[in-house]
Protein backbone atom coordinates (compact mmCIF):
# COMPACT_ATOMS: atom_id res chain seq x y z
CA UNK A 1 0.00 0.00 0.00
CA UNK A 2 1.36 3.42 -1.03
CA UNK A 3 1.02 6.15 1.74
CA UNK A 4 1.23 9.81 0.05
CA UNK A 5 1.05 13.34 2.01
CA UNK A 6 0.62 16.06 0.03
CA UNK A 7 0.82 19.77 1.38
CA UNK A 8 -0.35 22.83 -0.64
CA UNK A 9 0.66 25.94 -0.09
CA UNK A 10 0.73 29.20 -2.52
CA UNK A 11 -0.35 27.59 -5.14
CA UNK A 12 2.56 24.58 -5.57
CA UNK A 13 1.92 21.40 -4.59
CA UNK A 14 4.37 19.11 -2.31
CA UNK A 15 4.35 15.14 -2.82
CA UNK A 16 6.06 13.34 -0.44
CA UNK A 17 5.77 9.31 -0.96
CA UNK A 18 5.84 6.63 1.43
CA UNK A 19 8.90 5.33 -0.62
CA UNK A 20 11.58 8.25 -0.92
CA UNK A 21 10.67 10.02 2.30
CA UNK A 22 13.70 11.70 4.19
CA UNK A 23 14.61 13.90 7.06
CA UNK A 24 16.21 15.81 4.15
CA UNK A 25 13.42 16.77 1.78
CA UNK A 26 11.03 17.04 4.54
CA UNK A 27 13.30 19.62 6.12
CA UNK A 28 14.11 21.59 2.64
CA UNK A 29 10.59 21.84 2.76
CA UNK A 30 9.78 23.37 5.80
CA UNK A 31 12.64 25.28 5.71
CA UNK A 32 11.67 26.88 2.15
CA UNK A 33 7.63 27.48 3.37
CA UNK A 34 9.04 29.06 6.59
CA UNK A 35 11.39 31.28 4.86
CA UNK A 36 8.56 31.80 2.12
CA UNK A 37 6.65 33.27 5.25
CA UNK A 38 9.77 35.19 6.50
CA UNK A 39 10.18 37.05 3.11
CA UNK A 40 6.42 37.97 3.56
CA UNK A 41 7.16 39.53 7.19
CA UNK A 42 9.83 41.27 5.92
CA UNK A 43 7.76 42.84 3.07
CA UNK A 44 5.17 43.67 5.20
CA UNK A 45 7.47 45.17 7.65
CA UNK A 46 9.18 46.87 4.65
CA UNK A 47 5.54 48.63 4.08
CA UNK A 48 5.08 49.44 7.87
CA UNK A 49 8.39 51.27 8.36
CA UNK A 50 8.97 53.01 5.09
CA UNK A 51 12.20 51.00 4.82
CA UNK A 52 13.49 48.07 2.79
CA UNK A 53 13.86 45.24 5.82
CA UNK A 54 16.11 42.36 5.33
CA UNK A 55 15.10 38.62 6.70
CA UNK A 56 17.02 39.15 9.53
CA UNK A 57 15.50 42.20 10.77
CA UNK A 58 11.80 41.03 10.15
CA UNK A 59 13.12 38.16 12.44
CA UNK A 60 14.81 39.87 15.33
CA UNK A 61 11.13 42.13 15.22
CA UNK A 62 9.25 38.76 15.20
CA UNK A 63 11.50 37.17 18.32
CA UNK A 64 11.06 40.75 19.85
CA UNK A 65 7.58 40.94 19.73
CA UNK A 66 6.73 37.21 20.99
CA UNK A 67 9.55 37.81 23.79
CA UNK A 68 7.07 40.83 24.69
CA UNK A 69 4.11 38.41 24.55
CA UNK A 70 6.11 36.15 27.16
CA UNK A 71 6.40 38.86 29.03
CA UNK A 72 2.99 40.03 29.58
CA UNK A 73 1.60 36.28 29.67
CA UNK A 74 4.16 35.35 32.72
CA UNK A 75 4.00 38.79 34.53
CA UNK A 76 1.64 37.30 36.97
CA UNK A 77 2.55 33.74 37.78
CA UNK A 78 5.81 31.81 39.16
CA UNK A 79 9.01 33.68 39.16
CA UNK A 80 10.93 31.45 36.96
CA UNK A 81 9.20 31.92 34.03
CA UNK A 82 8.83 35.68 34.65
CA UNK A 83 12.54 36.42 34.86
CA UNK A 84 13.06 33.66 31.72
CA UNK A 85 10.64 36.07 29.66
CA UNK A 86 12.58 38.85 30.87
CA UNK A 87 15.80 37.70 30.17
CA UNK A 88 14.47 36.78 26.32
CA UNK A 89 13.17 40.48 25.80
CA UNK A 90 16.05 41.65 26.68
CA UNK A 91 18.14 39.69 24.46
CA UNK A 92 15.59 39.90 21.75
CA UNK A 93 16.10 43.56 22.12
CA UNK A 94 20.24 43.62 21.83
CA UNK A 95 20.05 41.90 19.05
CA UNK A 96 17.38 43.93 17.32
CA UNK A 97 19.88 47.26 18.16
CA UNK A 98 22.99 44.83 16.54
CA UNK A 99 20.67 43.85 13.78
CA UNK A 100 19.54 47.61 12.86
Amino acid sequence: MKQQLTLQAANEKFLFSGNNVTIESVYATVSNLCSEALDGVACFYSHILGEKISIPQASAIVQAQVAFLAVILFSCGPMTPAVLSVAWFVRALLKCRSVF
